[in-house]
């Protein structure tokens, strides 16, 4: 059984999944079928309520966020191990904002990690 709630929704236009718990490889699985399906381009990732991760759930969510191609990812309470884990495998969070065909506008830095940068 999953120890990790993950609830979706629209906010401002965009698909939020709201994590909350421990997010586990399960978990993590989950949420890529729920992102594949996601028909809207612009996606927020929130984990400000996760209180802890597995290394594995970050692994599989790396590997998903790569093939995302046609969507805007924003994360948003991602913790500083994570992205540095992200990294490794290859995902730069700014890179998963990347412009849409029809896109005019850049999404500002201090969306990225979901704080303000000074």
């Amino acid at each position: 059984m999953s120890s990790c709630c993950i609830s979706q929704g629209i906010e401002n236009g965009q698909a939020t999944f709201v994590l909350v718990g421990r997010f586990e490889g399960a978990d993590a699985w989950d949420l890529v079928s729920r992102l594949n399906a996601e028909p809207r381009v612009e996606v927020v990732l929130d984990f400000s309520r996760v209180d802890e991760f597995v290394d594995y759930s970050i692994a599989v969510l790396a590997s998903a966020l790569l093939g995302l191609a046609e969507k805007r990812v924003h994360l948003r309470g991602i913790r500083t191990h994570q992205l540095r884990m992200l990294h490794y495998f290859g995902v730069e969070p700014s890179d998963l904002l990347r412009p849409l065909p029809g896109a005019a506008a850049e999404t500002p830095r201090s969306e990225v990690f979901g704080r303000e940068v000074t």
